[in-house]
């Protein structure tokens, strides 16, 4: 919203209202959300102090310039989103909220404030001048990286990760080397929050891949693992995908255009002990012939997206259901099995 005093204000539901004007800033909240949270913020970043040297990458959504913070002689990276472009306007709450929550972490690009320029309709977001380009740059031109240079790298990747996930509560949702910058120094950063969501409001689809890959959610457990389901307990990899098969086999049908799916309407993600991972996700089976995306903000390639398909779910809704998962590392870096996983349906 533009008020008549030239200040755009930004309202979001969880964090806020985030005022921008001509000389900066300026977040206001009523309460924390959460003992991490500083409440009211203020980035003094005007228009008048910019110098522009010019553009340095451009975007669908967005132009990126190189200028000098003329007061701390400081070279940033300007990022120009319009205003009044309705699809850019969540993005752009999105990407101040994230930098706002996370403004000066190791392994995220560094935010220094936010101005608006009326004569434009632009928001200008300040940011930490990478000068060594994207990992995408480097790509093009070196073809490809050592493994030990990589490792340095990602280890300090996973630090910004680790802070957006487990302290601030938040998913990027678009890591890729172009979103991996990196500075001189050799340090990379994590940039364009644009699409980041709260893990508590993220939303997603369950598996249901073709009967020739189906078999391959057995490499997901190990000997020790363990489903509950309908009162009883299945241990092991083929017990347990042997009951997962059943059950899959009951929701397909006899009608294969017409089966129950899930639509997973809510999903929650925290910590689990040591190093492992719980997830919980709940929603509703529908009649219908493919799985659905339910979720604002959200879009899985090469997947029908739930709004443009117009479906009623509640008049669609044969039961609910619930699922819970525990995940545990595996001896490689980066890999989990399921260790624990129970399943609830609700007529």
């Amino acid at each position: 919203m533009l008020s008549d005093s030239g200040t755009v204000n930004l309202l979001s539901r969880s964090y806020g209202v985030y005022n921008i004007n001509e000389l900066g800033l300026q977040k206001c909240t009523s309460s924390p959300v959460d003992e991490s949270d500083q409440g009211e913020k203020t980035y003094r970043c005007a228009s008048h102090e910019m110098r522009i040297f010019g553009a340095i990458g451009s975007g669908a959504s967005s132009v990126v310039q190189r200028a000098m913070h003329i007061p701390s002689h400081r070279i940033l990276a300007l990022k120009k989103i319009n205003i009044f472009e309705k699809e850019k306007r969540q993005q752009l709450l999105t990407e101040i909220r994230t930098l706002c929550e996370a403004p000066c972490s190791e392994g995220l690009v560094e935010f220094h404030g936010a101005f608006y320029t009326p004569d434009s309709g632009q928001i200008s977001i300040a940011l930490e001048y990478m000068d060594g380009g994207s990992l995408a740059d480097i790509l093009r031109l070196q073809k490809s990286i050592p493994e030990p240079v990589l490792s340095s790298m990602f280890q300090k990747l996973l630090q910004g990760l680790s802070y957006l996930h487990g302290v601030r509560h938040l998913v990027h949702r678009d890591i890729k080397p172009a979103n991996l910058l990196v500075n001189l120094k050799g340090e990379p950063k994590i940039t364009d929050f644009g699409i980041s969501a709260g893990l508590d409001n993220s939303m997603a689809i369950l598996f249901d891949g073709p009967d020739e890959t189906w078999h391959h959610t057995r490499t997901l457990y190990n000997e020790d693992s363990t489903f509950s389901f309908s009162g009883k307990k299945f241990v092991g990899p083929n017990d347990i995908h042997a009951k997962l098969s059943n059950i899959r086999s009951t929701l397909l049908g006899d009608w294969p255009p017409e089966k129950l799916v899930h639509v997973v309407e809510k999903l929650q993600c925290r910590a689990h002990g040591q190093d492992g991972v719980a997830i919980r996700v709940s929603g509703s089976l529908i009649i219908g012939n493919q799985f659905l995306i339910c979720g604002d903000g959200l879009q899985v390639e090469g997947m029908a997206n739930f709004k443009d398909l117009a479906i009623d779910i509640p008049s669609k809704r044969m039961g609910k259901f619930q699922e819970q998962f525990i995940m545990e590392p595996r001896d490689l870096i980066g890999r989990y099995f399921i260790a624990k996983q129970e399943l609830y349906i609700i007529q």
